[in-house]
């Protein structure tokens, strides 16, 4: 244990904790009563037996004493056991001096009972004298604190000790001194008591004044006690002690609650501390400055009324006391000046922490939008009064191609070490108003520049980006897709209430400081659709795109409403006999102004719309209410295409299985069509695997034009493979299509998989896939998607 700690090192646990009372409160239980029958017994014992009573009330108040004093000495030295270090020495002091004020009393009490006079000096007053003495230096070297006490806190013992010499002067003290000038026979013991008492007192105000209120509840008392004890018996020697007045009961109301109290630390000593959660600091001392510095000086001005000795004394601790309280009141105006400097410092840090991006240390959007909206005030006119001149700026939104491959394929730290020296490349080219928005996104505001100019600053960008970057001993490339948007100073106004606005009016509308990133986003968003790896300028016609985008969007939420998308399936037949076997299922949508629209039209508007789950919902619940017909139409199964995004969208599963279970169809009867990039997705893969396990079957459409090769056909979790209508349409005519045709023919047959082709359009083509030992197939030669007929597939073998 440190020279800090004074309390043993275990811990209640909660239940003891929970019963435990408060410090205060237990201090308030233990001496409340105390005090209280301190003063009332002694009053009933006389008002009942007289006068005579007196000196028997007194012989049994200082008994009582004693042996309080013989018992809280003996708790505190059993208790000091737990305690080390210099805590253990101060307590091992505090509880012999206890032991020792204790046997002193009682040698007090035996020689009053015997008839003599206590204060004839006996032998045993330097034993009283000693044991104050003890006490005094267990209170000196007692820790108080565990925080560098600060000038404050020192000025604060000052005033209090000060202040409690003000006190003791103007109530017991003087008078003490005066009886002890008159009797020369007593001036020796009489001065010893006061300059023990006095000390003790003192230093029990310095203990006291150090003491933070939320800790130290073994030495709060404590030193509580001593003041109690010091005053006690100032007041005790300083009156008249013939008979046994109200000042007597005072002062043996004060001896019997400073022994409780010390019983009282040697309890708290004894157990183990609390652990309960500290509770807020707050000010609660029993004795502050401000109120012992009134205390006093009303206490030496009331004194002076009545005291008609020299007044030397009494001054000095006023000026004294009135001296530190300036010096005080100085101390706390410069400690308050510092704070509201400290708390402007940390106000201006944390303002520009919440503008600054943590992993690379840009602006973060907060920044971005105050910067933005600044130069737009700035251009709209706010600066006229400050002669700024307005200046063109360029907005340049900027995004790491594919950087999901980082996080996912290497970890999160690689991924960030690339963002890292990513802003460092972006913030040498465009400077200082490179922003961080997103994961992998960038916005850089540059000002002053012509579109020219922008145009350079964002095919610099794409080719810094472009070299390798170093991180952990490996070489990584990637590229980024920059979006440029450019606002001249003369395309901002001003309204009528002052604030920018875009002068000629925009499609998109709204403040210029969005109406940069808007461009800008725009622009990315076509730089991305052209490839990746460049750079676009926005231009009028992204936004009237984005329109027709949003305007798509919102028919296709009313087209899946209304139930106005239509879905068709295509016969499949089987070569053999041209019998028509299963159906292909097809989504077609008549959008207004667009004309009849297939999926790959309009699927990434539902993507974009966040439609794909009421898309889906929609689809499935047609295909499983066809399932259920197509047995009864002689079909063995009914297929739809389906996208990777709709493959890993969450809930498909169970969205397919419900539709199923609530048309009443066998999931046997369905089968998902996906391609091949689909297949070798990991997540997609876990989903198709899943399907597999409730019985729908996969069939891989589009064979060929995916990244994977014949010898993977082994691991497709697949029952038909579908050769993709670009390899069919070459059949007989090109060499190469020819030969992957009997390749995958050949390949399918060996592993057992069924083979399809799509897209035949004459008997010539059809032959040749029989001839290679294709099974099924489908396209216009053998009829076009029809829609399904009051509830049944009513599907021809035919087509013109």
């Amino acid at each position: 244990m440190n020279d800090d700690d004074s309390s043993p090192t275990s811990t209640d646990t909660a239940p003891d904790a929970a019963r435990r009372l408060p410090p205060w409160k237990e201090g308030l239980a233990a001496v409340g009563p105390t005090a209280a029958v301190g003063v009332l017994a002694p009053t009933v014992a006389i008002a009942l037996g007289g006068s005579g009573w007196e000196r028997p009330t007194a012989h049994t108040m200082a008994l009582v004493h004693a042996l309080l004093a013989l018992l809280g000495g003996a708790s505190v030295l059993d208790g000091a056991r737990r305690c080390e270090g210099r805590a253990q020495l101060a307590w091992r002091i505090a509880g012999s001096g206890m032991l020792l004020y204790g046997l002193s009393n009682v040698a007090w009490w035996v020689a009053a009972v015997l008839g003599h006079n206590p204060v004839g000096g006996p032998a045993w007053i330097p034993a009283f004298i000693v044991a104050n003495l003890l006490l005094v230096v267990g209170a000196s070297v007692l820790p108080s604190s565990r925080r560098r006490i600060s000038r404050t806190r020192r000025l604060d013992v000052a005033i209090m000790v000060v202040g409690a010499t003000c006190i003791l002067w103007a109530l017991p003290l003087a008078a003490l001194v005066q009886r002890a000038a008159a009797d020369r026979h007593d001036t020796a013991v009489f001065a010893t008591l006061a300059v023990v008492k006095v000390a003790s007192v003192l230093v029990a105000m310095g203990v006291l004044a150090r003491c933070r209120p939320d800790e130290h509840h073994e030495m709060r008392p404590f030193a509580i006690s001593l003041i109690l004890l010091g005053v006690a018996d100032l007041i005790f020697a300083s009156v008249d002690n013939s008979s046994y007045p109200m000042f007597s009961r005072v002062a043996d109301t004060l001896y019997n609650s400073g022994a409780v109290l010390w019983v009282l630390v040697g309890r708290r000593l004894t157990r183990p501390p609390v652990a309960v959660d500290p509770a807020p600091p707050r000010r609660r001392w029993l004795a502050p400055p401000e109120t012992v510095t009134v205390v006093a000086l009303v206490a030496l001005a009331v004194h002076s009324q009545f005291d008609s000795s020299s007044a030397i004394v009494p001054v000095t601790l006023g000026a004294v006391m009135v001296l530190l309280a300036i010096i005080r009141l100085g101390q706390l105006e410069q400690e308050q000046r510092r704070l509201v400097s400290s708390l402007r410092a940390s106000a201006r840090r944390l303002h520009d922490q919440a503008r600054v991006d943590a992993l690379t240390g840009l602006g973060n959007r907060l920044a971005l939008d105050e910067r933005l909206q600044a130069i737009c005030d700035r251009n709209g006119g706010h600066t006229a009064d400050h002669g700024d001149r307005a200046c063109d700026v360029a907005v340049l939104f900027i995004d790491v191609d594919h950087f999901k491959r980082f996080n996912d394929g290497l970890g999160h730290h690689v991924g960030d070490r690339v963002l890292v020296q990513m802003a460092s490349r972006l913030r040498e080219v465009l400077g200082d108003g490179v922003h961080r928005v997103g994961g992998d996104e960038f916005v850089a505001v540059v000002e002053g520049v012509d579109p020219a100019d922008a145009g350079l600053l964002a095919q610099n960008v794409v080719s810094v980006a472009r070299a390798p970057f170093a991180v952990d001993g490996q070489e990584l490339s990637c590229t980024v897709s920059v979006g440029l948007a450019h606002l001249g100073a003369d395309e901002v106004a001003v309204d009528g209430d002052g604030r920018g606005a875009p002068a000629g009016g925009d499609a998109g509308g709204g403040e210029p400081a969005d109406l940069l990133l808007r461009r800008a986003d725009l622009a990315l968003y076509s730089a991305k659709e052209r490839g990746r790896d460049q750079w676009a300028v926005y231009d009028p016609t992204l936004q009237h795109r984005a329109d027709a985008r949003l305007r798509l969007q919102q028919n296709l939420h009313e087209a899946l409403a209304q139930g106005r998308i239509e879905v068709l399936y295509q016969p499949v037949v089987e070569l053999a006999t041209r019998r028509v076997v299963a159906a292909s299922a097809t989504p077609r949508w008549h959008a207004p102004g667009h004309g009849v629209l297939h999926p790959d039209s309009f699927l990434d508007a539902l993507a974009e719309g966040g439609l794909l789950p009421e898309f889906d919902a929609y689809l499935l619940g047609h295909l499983a209410r066809a399932a259920r017909t197509a047995r009864d139409s002689g079909l063995r199964w009914v297929a739809v295409a389906m996208s990777r995004p709709e493959i890993v969208h969450p809930g498909f599963t169970e969205c397919l299985l419900g539709a199923l279970r609530d048309a009443g169809a066998d999931p046997a009867l369905i089968r998902i069509a996906v391609t091949e990039e689909t297949v070798i997705d990991t997540a997609s893969r876990a989903v198709i695997e899943d399907l597999r396990r409730n019985g729908v079957q996969l069939i891989v459409h589009r064979f060929g034009t995916g990244p994977s090769s014949l010898l993977s056909l082994g691991d497709y979790p697949a029952s038909t493979i579908v050769v993709d209508r670009s390899f069919v349409d070459g059949l007989g005519r090109r060499h190469d299509d020819t030969v992957i045709v009997n390749a995958v023919a050949g390949l399918t047959s060996d592993l057992g998989l069924e083979l399809a082709a799509d897209g035949v359009c004459d008997e010539r083509q059809a032959q040749l896939l029989e001839e290679v030992g294709c099974t099924l197939a489908q396209g216009r030669l053998f009829g076009r998607p029809a829609p399904l007929r009051h509830g049944h597939l009513e599907i021809a073998g035919a087509a013109s």
